[in-house]
């Protein structure tokens, strides 16, 4: 069928406008990665060396990706951003969101030191300390953990800032190699005997952070809509973050107790448990210690203590 000129134009206007490929973009121009690396060596003889190094690297505007058209059926003002009742714009349904704006840095010192012992014996060891703070982890996409928090709520990135989840603050491994003394003169024997080697390798890192989160909220059938991301609830002021007693009901047989999670959420009673949100915090572990990040609340008028 021939349609005239103009009619034919406003065809591949719509044709465009409806591709599937354009339904999903964002100028990521802005994203930026920096980096600075700068080492600083010395031999001792031919038999010895130590080496130092800085590395640090800081991206901005990253991408990132929110749920803009979620709305929640608890009550009105909980869960903020979250709209009560109806979502944003109601000709829609779930609306991912993709944007530029969140970044990171890291900076780390690496430290290294080899030795050739003698008679064939040679080692080395080599320790990271290194701190990488974050809005989104990964890139974004994907997660680098099963509770790692990949889309922030609308509007509040910055809530999100704390270490990244692959935040290991020290890194030690060691390594040793041996040249056995073996040296069979028959040149057939030699060749199988002869040139044998035992190494090994000693590794330790401190522990990576995780998120403590609850399962999305669903009392009474009620709860987000259309929408993702943590929910928060009030860190109590004044309760210590650890506890190394066992807990009853609470710390598993043949495990020890450190996390306080009094230090999370006010006790409740069963009927009152209906009515809890979530908390979430980042935490960095580093064997019995650790530190604590915590976003502020999100809701109000849902939890009863």
């Amino acid at each position: 069928m021939n349609f005239p000129a103009h009619q034919r134009k406003r065809i591949r206007q719509r044709a465009f406008l409806r591709s599937p490929s354009q339904r999903f973009r964002w100028d990521t121009s802005r994203a930026v990665l920096h980096g600075v690396e700068s080492c600083l060596e010395h031999e001792f003889g031919s038999t010895a060396s130590i080496h130092a190094q800085y590395v640090g690297t800081r991206a901005v505007n990253q991408p990132y990706l929110t749920q803009v058209n979620g709305y929640q059926t608890v009550c009105e003002g909980c869960f903020a951003p979250f709209p009560y009742s109806k979502p944003t714009d109601p000709r829609f349904g779930a609306v991912t969101q993709f944007s530029t704006g969140a970044n990171s840095h890291y900076n780390g010192l690496q430290l290294s030191a080899m030795k050739r012992i003698g008679h064939g014996l040679m080692g080395q060891i080599n320790y990271t300390w290194s701190r990488c703070m974050d809005t989104v982890s990964n890139g974004g996409f994907l997660q680098f953990s099963a509770g790692g928090i990949l889309s922030p709520l609308p509007g509040d990135l910055a809530r999100d800032y704390g270490p990244c989840d692959y935040d290991i603050r020290n890194n030690l491994n060691a390594q040793y190699m041996y040249e056995l003394p073996v040296k069979v003169r028959s040149r057939a024997l030699g060749q199988v005997l002869n040139g044998w080697q035992v190494s090994g390798t000693f590794l330790w890192h401190s522990g990576i952070p995780f998120s403590v989160l609850s399962t999305p909220y669903s009392a009474n059938g009620n709860g987000i809509v259309n929408g993702s991301g943590p929910q928060f609830a009030s860190v109590v002021p004044g309760v210590p973050l650890y506890e190394h007693n066992s807990i009853p009901a609470i710390t598993q047989p043949g495990t020890v107790q450190w996390l306080n999670p009094m230090h999370l959420s006010r006790p409740w009673t069963r009927a009152q448990a209906s009515a809890t949100t979530a908390t979430a915090c980042r935490i960095v572990s580093s064997g019995t210690w650790g530190a604590m990040r915590c976003a502020v609340p999100i809701s109000r008028g849902a939890i009863s203590t």
